[in-house]
């Protein structure tokens, strides 16, 4: 229903690698994250298992230098324009009972973490009178998406059965003209910017492939490095297995299961993102499509530090916590012998993700922002001009205090401990930032109605691009510096601890 331009290779962007992408920037970068390798210790059959995708969709003739991503998708997906998104769901498991109510669960989650967004945005938007429309429009579309049932999904494919090709599930319900006039409109609003002011007539919209089967998440990561052979470093490794999430091109592949090998080098066993908690499917799905739309709209003005802590707070906003796997320390631990080890390096792997041992940073899982992690993790000694947190080493045997500033610029003279202190630095640096923007949006101007308007304002200039730098536009919004080398009353980052001390 809506097209989908063509975009040159963004990168492949496994789990694995999202703490070194979210340390740069904004907060003071450690040591990068290690690689992963295969459990069985021999190589995968990467171009047989990209070549069974392309027979089983239809596409066994298929040439890398002519392939076309998009139509492939298309021609093999149910699929569901909403807001920014394009949502797809492989033919192949769409009368699957459990497959399709995850993709009626991820498109309700991804309506309403939109809405979520224009909340935030909602104090300078431009034009109130369109966005009450474009409101009205959500609330139609999420009244029909949540009113589907698989059974007349199943009697519309069957009756379709002869044809060939995807299907837009517009088409495959037969909606009305006015739901279908309310999803463009909302499509059309959220790709062109417009609740942040911009004019991008022909907006880049997000596509999202949900995969529930994780032998296929595999293949489809194949065939990444099958497309582009260039990128064959990226996409055809060993840790794929594990992997939740990566990008082909502007097309970013979701997981609904983690990985839950059931013996050295199986890669077929998953267990579900919902096992850990009710919504760690829609969390883990809502947190990953932030930060697409983050990059969406504000490229590099935004850093993936600041990036991932605004997802963070959104998915906090809308499911009351973040209990996900996608940043921080993904190291699995043993709990009765605090061993540390990467998921799929072990030869006697096979431990279920969902029964790991959770860092201290996430005894909340961010239900309140990540502040009563933060207050216990500051060192007894600290006083309003002498602020130290404690980072624990992977045994948790011995710890060491550091110190702020942690934010901006003036990070960058500080040296964190990295070595056997860089799980905790990671996990300790994600509450922090997290912990740290939801300051700015409650509290950055005192009170509340002032501190929405300065952060909404915020997010406009950056969208903009007004002014050269991050640290810049929050220096001309707030009128203070984000930070400096010794953080106080007069930079953001030290108000923001003043305030964290005081927090029981």
């Amino acid at each position: 229903m809506f097209s989908v331009p063509a975009s040159p290779l963004r990168s492949a962007l496994p789990s694995c690698s999202f703490p070194a992408f979210f340390l740069a920037l904004l907060l003071a970068s450690g040591t990068p994250a290690r690689s992963q390798s295969r459990a069985s210790g021999q190589a995968l059959p990467y171009e047989s298992l990209a070549r069974r995708v392309l027979v089983d969709w239809g596409a066994g003739e298929a040439q890398p230098e002519t392939f076309d991503l998009h139509g492939f998708l298309a021609g093999n997906c149910l699929r569901l324009s909403v807001g920014l998104y394009d949502l797809y769901l492989p033919l192949e498991v769409a009368e699957d009972e459990e497959a399709f109510s995850d993709f009626q669960r991820v498109a309700l989650a991804l309506i309403d973490s939109q809405e979520t967004w224009l909340d935030w945005l909602e104090p300078t938007v431009p034009d109130r009178r369109e966005l009450k429309s474009v409101r009205g429009d959500i609330k139609t579309l999420r009244r029909w998406v949540k009113g589907w049932k698989s059974r007349a999904i199943d009697a519309a494919l069957s009756k379709d059965a002869g044809n060939e090709g995807g299907q837009d599930m517009f088409e495959v319900l037969g909606a009305k003209d006015s739901l279908r006039a309310a999803a463009l409109h909302f499509a059309a609003y959220a790709a062109e910017g417009r609740a942040l002011g911009l004019e991008r007539s022909e907006g880049l919209r997000e596509p999202i492939v949900l995969v529930t089967d994780r032998t296929r998440m595999v293949q489809l990561c194949c065939l990444g490095g099958w497309i582009y052979p260039s990128a064959r470093s990226a996409f055809w490794q060993g840790s794929i297995t594990t992997w939740t999430h990566f990008y082909i091109d502007d097309v970013k592949f979701l997981a609904t299961h983690l990985a839950n090998p059931r013996s050295p080098g199986d890669y077929a066993g998953g267990v579900r993102m919902d096992t850990r908690t009710k919504t760690g499917l829609e969390e883990q799905i809502v947190q990953l499509a932030t930060n697409s739309l983050l990059a969406n709209y504000f490229g590099d003005a935004i850093p993936p530090t600041l990036a991932g802590g605004l997802a963070i707070n959104l998915v906090v906003d809308l499911y009351g916590e973040c209990n996900t796997r996608v940043d921080g320390d993904l190291r699995a631990r043993r709990t009765s012998a605090r061993e540390v080890f990467v998921p799929g390096g072990n030869p006697n792997g096979g431990l279920l993700p969902p029964n790991l041992a959770d860092s201290r940073w996430r005894s909340e899982q961010g239900s309140d922002y990540f502040v009563a992690a933060l207050r216990r993790g500051m060192s007894a000694g600290s006083r309003k001009d002498h602020l130290h947190f404690t980072l624990q080493d992977d045994r948790g045997r011995r710890g060491v205090e550091v110190a702020p500033p942690f934010l901006g610029s003036a990070a960058a003279t500080r040296s964190l401990p990295g070595g056997d202190y860089y799980g905790d630095q990671l996990e300790f640096l994600r509450s922090y930032r997290t912990c740290f923007l939801h300051w700015l949006r409650e509290h950055g101007m005192g009170k509340e109605k002032r501190s929405h308007e300065a952060f909404a304002e915020l997010l406009r200039r950056l969208a903009h691009g007004t002014v050269a730098t991050l640290e810049a536009t929050l220096a001309e919004v707030y009128g203070l510096p984000l930070s400096q080398a010794e953080p106080g009353d007069d930079d953001l980052e030290g108000r923001f601890l003043g305030w964290l001390r005081r927090q029981r």
